[in-house]
């Protein structure tokens, strides 16, 4: 008969590991919000020309800057039939990553009493279910 240890303490995760959780939950959710964008522009919601030019001081520059705004929104217009498909696949995307990723959040004991599903478990085993 083998003698048994006593449980161990959960390992605490190191503070780089959680840093990069972090961050990458943050790019998660920019995918998610830049496919959102892309479809938003293409529904019409189109952004205010006037309203970013307008405190622009010089009647030049202003001028400039209205004309390249509307050169954006045409070139985006004409790219309408490539980046419509592609904001669609991102929000969906970045959908699915944050959804999927919070799994990430969860400890080591919440997947293995999700793995443990035999009916000849393990007291240990038994004892994270609960």
């Amino acid at each position: 008969m083998t003698a048994s240890r006593p449980p161990s303490a959960p390992l605490k995760r190191p503070w780089y590991l959680m840093a990069a959780l972090v961050a990458k939950l943050d790019l998660r959710r920019a995918h998610h919000g830049e496919g959102y964008e892309e479809l938003a522009f293409f529904r019409g919601d189109r952004p205010d020309i006037h309203a970013v030019t307008d405190p622009i001081p010089s009647a030049e520059a202003r001028d400039a800057a209205y004309a390249a705004g509307e050169r954006w929104v045409a070139v985006k217009e004409a790219a309408k039939t490539r980046e419509m498909p592609i904001g669609a696949a991102s929000l969906l995307l970045g959908a699915a990553m944050v959804l999927f990723g919070r799994g990430r959040w969860r400890g080591a004991r919440d997947r293995g009493a999700l793995s443990c599903r035999s009916s000849s478990c393990t007291p240990a085993c038994s004892s994270r279910r609960s």
